[in-house]
């Protein structure tokens, strides 16, 4: 019986770490804007956000993106455990 629980622990524990292994190895999440230097008031611009984090999981993923311009949300992209981002390195682009 003794043998029978500590094989079921370590099978629990095994698959604890498994599960949590991908999260242990991701790095934070990091954005660059590429937008232009100066603009003429009232013209239109593209602002390009690039976001970068690797390991994206069930457990452990960029949660949103949110861009504000002037205290103005732009933008706004929401991510959850079913609905990951499409690739550790991508890109949202906004007019």
């Amino acid at each position: 019986m003794k043998s029978k629980k500590a094989g079921l622990f370590l099978i629990q524990f095994l698959l604890v770490v498994f599960l949590c292994a991908n999260v242990a190895f991701a790095n934070k999440a990091s954005v660059s804007i590429e937008a232009p230097a100066e603009v003429t008031k009232g013209s239109e611009i593209t602002i390009r956000l690039t976001v970068d984090h690797n390991a994206d999981s069930l457990f452990h993923h960029v949660e949103w993106v949110q861009l504000m311009v002037n205290n103005n949300h732009i933008g706004f992209w929401r991510y959850s455990a079913l609905d990951l981002p499409p690739a550790a390195t991508f890109t949202k682009e906004i007019q």
